[in-house]
């Protein structure tokens, strides 16, 4: 008899403390499911890389009213030749997701550019009134800087890829310097001289795709 009294106790402590157990709070963390992935939201980056041109050619027209030297001077030279240098800059945009698989946004961005210049030496021989003149010249062209604004299409290929296309209004800043040095011998305006220099500075806009 006393060991059923003493088996029954122990039963009932067993059962007690199983219950006081399943109150106590739990150790284990929660959990949590990872957000959805959405490329909709803004962003912001910066890149870098280099530039260069192809031998893109420049006119240079000189005319003149005054000194026959300067109306001797040689007209429609090509004078720019190919460039390279350094580009650099940053971009911001926004994208926004279409149902599962199509992305629509927009990005704007500046490249700086440092390097150096499509540069190139000319010479011309004119004659007038029986003077030969010959002119002797530098040119030299730089951009400065460009930058766009565009629309963008996409369609996601997988979760984590997007193949898209984009266009837009692309503008740029370009410089042009120009020197002449010209002297005249022989005839009646022989051993006149004279010496210039053009410059020219401007933002040129157009399109990207």
């Amino acid at each position: 008899m006393d060991k059923k009294i003493a088996l029954a106790a122990a039963l009932v402590a067993s059962f007690s403390g199983s219950a006081l157990a399943a109150d106590l709070p739990s150790k284990k963390a929660p959990v949590v499911a990872p957000p959805a992935l959405t490329w909709t939201g803004f962003y912001v980056g910066a890149n870098a890389g280099g530039e260069w041109s192809g031998n893109n050619s420049g006119t240079l027209t000189v005319a003149g009213t005054g000194a026959p030297a300067l109306s001797a001077i040689p007209t429609g030279r090509n004078v720019f030749n190919s460039y390279a240098g350094f580009i650099g800059g940053g971009q911001v945009g926004y994208n926004y997701q279409l149902m599962k698989s199509f992305v629509i946004g927009a990005e704007a961005d500046i490249q700086g550019i440092a390097g150096n210049s499509g540069a190139a030496n000319f010479t011309g021989v004119a004659s007038s009134d029986g003077t030969t003149y010959t002119t002797l010249g530098k040119a030299t062209s730089n951009l400065q800087y460009i930058g766009t604004v565009r629309g963008r299409v996409g369609y996601l290929v997988m979760p984590t890829l997007l193949a898209y296309g984009t266009a837009g209004f692309a503008y740029g800043g370009v410089s042009s310097n120009v020197w002449l040095a010209t002297a005249g011998s022989g005839g009646t305006f022989g051993g006149t001289s004279g010496a210039g220099a053009l410059s020219y500075s401007n933002t040129q806009a157009g399109w990207t795709a």
